[in-house]
């Protein structure tokens, strides 16, 4: 690819809300988010593009294939978009095909979120309840 160029598109899912429980997931994906941006311009004056596509639900048939009860929380998600739906797997694939055509040639080091604004919106799931609520000046170690 150094002799010719190209473009890669990493596929990701931007999870910078804090998120409970997805700690591990979100610190892998924002490696390869941040990895994308540095090689990018690295890269760059090898005529490669290097961009990363940001799904949010997107209503696939592997929403089927999810535990009991699972499928209530994918559809809970499509009313905490701004677009208060679910995307699709032709929306995700067409913003994969904008970077890899003549029109994204000029754009690298870049995320396009494909979620209705669901980054935009608060944490999908809610904060465990705790009762290690320390306010300013009272931390107790």
């Amino acid at each position: 690819m150094k002799e010719h160029g190209g473009s890669i598109v990493n596929i990701i899912i931007v999870l910078d809300k804090g998120n409970p429980c997805l700690a591990h997931s979100a610190a892998a994906r924002a490696g390869i988010e941040s990895l994308s941006k540095s090689l990018s311009v690295e890269w760059a004056s090898s005529g490669i593009t290097l961009n990363c596509v940001a799904p949010g639900i997107i209503l696939s048939s592997c929403v089927e294939n999810y535990p009991s009860g699972a499928e209530m929380l994918v559809y809970a998600a499509e009313k905490a978009t701004a677009a208060k739906r679910m995307g699709s797997v032709e929306e995700v694939s067409a913003s994969v095909l904008y970077y890899l055509s003549p029109a994204g040639a000029y754009v690298t080091g870049d995320t396009m979120h494909v979620d209705g604004g669901w980054h935009l919106m608060g944490p999908l799931l809610d904060v465990p309840e705790h009762e290690n609520n320390r306010s300013y000046g009272t931390c107790k170690l």
